[in-house]
């Protein structure tokens, strides 16, 4: 997608415990990319790995090392100074100097380091000039190097296409926690709910679009018939690294976790601490908020984030609740902030691609969509007007 901000995980060269489920984690969170790197590493361990990792997340990640293991994993490989070349469809390289850079092509992008002082390597300096980077139009350019998450906003303005997360994730003990968090944020910019029209091909063409965070809401489905939609879509939500959720059916979400990533709860579904029982803590939790009374309630305290609405009147809710119109949001924020409530949310309810910057404006961190995806003439196409809309706005 035009504007797409690539954000990138490298493995630590060393091996850790527990490493395929922290690469799952990153991959499942929406990492676009997980680089294994393990010079010091037998090909049997890298082989290893990669058969504990689910084959749908096989396309986002890319080898340093072992080119042989190409033969048999539908994985990328990232060109470096211990294999200079290798023969696969997704081929990435590292560079350390912009006139490297710019006698490049047809990769999926390169890494250009040390941008910043290195974490993992003290010692290692930054050494490059960020300020010609927003020149180079031949390949799509990486920063890798001393990247902190704070840091990101300041690579994307000038000019970097990512950003590639090493010592920040591996280096703290909640390195892996707080970036597993950012990239699920990042998934939530956009959410699109199914609704009832056409919802497999409404999902193909909000994923081919750009929008990586899908909740399944079919209200008056039995649990078999959203089971089968479920498990025919969730291939496609781990190969473009897509956040799935179930709306109301806690139970359902619990059967299918090792494929559903959490639940939505309405204010008249399972009560979210009954929820976080039954789901433990890694699955997100959803809730949606109609009104400032919903905040005095402890059930936000359960919830991971909040779906906030609706926004005006709209179709495709059933019992909507009283429109906010942005002083109800205002006013929510508001109390949010005399709470301490620091949680993301989205807004829902009849937003299109017109309400994005009014809304981004007062400080809405993302939008949930239904009928501006599935009832739109080109779905793929208004997914891809929405998140262009969102990106002038945020990293997404």
């Amino acid at each position: 997608m035009v504007g797409k901000f690539l954000n990138l995980v490298f493995t630590p060269e060393e091996e850790i415990p527990d490493e395929s489920e922290a690469i799952t984690a990153l991959l499942r969170a929406g990492a676009d990319y997980v680089h294994i790197r393990k010079p010091k590493s037998s090909e049997h361990y890298v082989r290893t790995l990669l058969e504990s990792i689910d084959r749908n997340y096989h396309c986002r990640i890319k080898l340093h090392d072992f080119p042989a293991l190409l033969d048999n994993y539908d994985v990328g490989f990232h060109l470096n100074s211990r294999v200079r070349s290798a023969e696969c469809a997704s081929l990435s390289r590292s560079c350390h100097s912009i006139d490297d850079v710019e006698e490049l092509s047809g990769f999926d992008y390169v890494t250009l380091s040390p941008v910043f002082d290195s974490i993992s390597k003290p010692g290692y300096k930054a050494s490059v000039n960020l300020d010609s980077v927003s020149s180079v139009s031949n390949v799509p350019v990486v920063g890798l190097g001393g990247v902190t998450l704070d840091k990101m906003d300041y690579l994307k303005s000038k000019g970097f296409s990512g950003a590639a997360l090493l010592g920040d994730v591996w280096s703290r003990d909640d390195g892996l926690e707080k970036t597993v968090e950012w990239l699920r944020l990042r998934n939530m910019r956009l959410q699109y709910i199914t609704d009832g029209q056409n919802p497999y091909e409404s999902v193909l063409a909000a994923l081919a679009g750009g929008c990586r965070w899908i909740q399944v809401r079919m209200k008056d489905a039995p649990d078999s018939e959203i089971e089968d939609f479920v498990k025919l879509i969730s291939p496609e939500c781990r190969h473009r690294g897509a956040t799935l959720l179930i709306d109301d059916r806690v139970e359902l979400a619990e059967r299918l976790k090792n494929i559903v990533d959490g639940v939505h709860l309405g204010q008249n579904d399972m009560n979210p601490c009954e929820a976080r029982r039954l789901l433990g803590g890694d699955m997100i939790i959803g809730l949606t908020i109609n009104d400032l009374s919903h905040l005095d309630n402890d059930r936000i305290l359960f919830a991971d984030y909040y779906g906030i609405g609706p926004y005006r009147f709209t179709t495709t809710k059933k019992n909507l609740a009283r429109p906010l119109g942005l002083e109800g949001y205002r006013a929510i924020m508001n109390k949010m902030v005399d709470r301490n409530c620091v949680k993301p949310f989205v807004a829902i309810g009849g937003i299109t691609v017109r309400d994005i910057s009014d809304l981004a404006e007062i400080g809405v961190p993302g939008f949930a969509v239904s009928g501006s995806i599935s009832r739109a003439k080109d779905p793929e196409s208004a997914t891809e007007e929405l998140m262009k809309e969102i990106q002038k706005h945020y990293i997404v």
